[in-house]
């Protein structure tokens, strides 16, 4: 999905998973999110590592989801995030556009 991103001339931006409790999941979130984050970095996207935003609450629940409260305050941790980035569009996916277009309507 990164590549078609960056093959459409889009900015990309990829947010990682938050922080859960449950195993095996929670053994292997740490190994998880470097490996997005390499993915992210080989496929010019930014990355948004969510464990450095969340804390999985305690109480009742499955260990994986977050509830409504919960799932609030990570997107909008997750919004502030993406204020501070900025995000163009890769250049190289972008020119061969510019030129098919120029091609097609006779402009430079």
């Amino acid at each position: 999905m990164m590549k078609q991103i960056n093959a459409a001339g889009s900015a990309c931006i990829w947010v990682g998973p938050p922080d859960l409790k449950k195993d095996p999941f929670k053994k292997n979130l740490e190994l998880g999110v470097k490996e997005l984050k390499s993915w992210a970095d080989a496929n010019n996207c930014q990355f948004i590592d969510s464990t450095k935003l969340t804390k999985y609450p305690g109480g009742k629940s499955d260990g994986i989801h977050y509830g409504p409260k919960d799932s609030a305050a990570w997107g909008e941790s997750v919004v502030k995030e993406i204020g501070k980035l900025k995000a163009h569009p890769p250049a190289k996916a972008a020119a061969p556009k510019a030129a098919e277009a120029q091609k097609k309507t006779g402009t430079k």
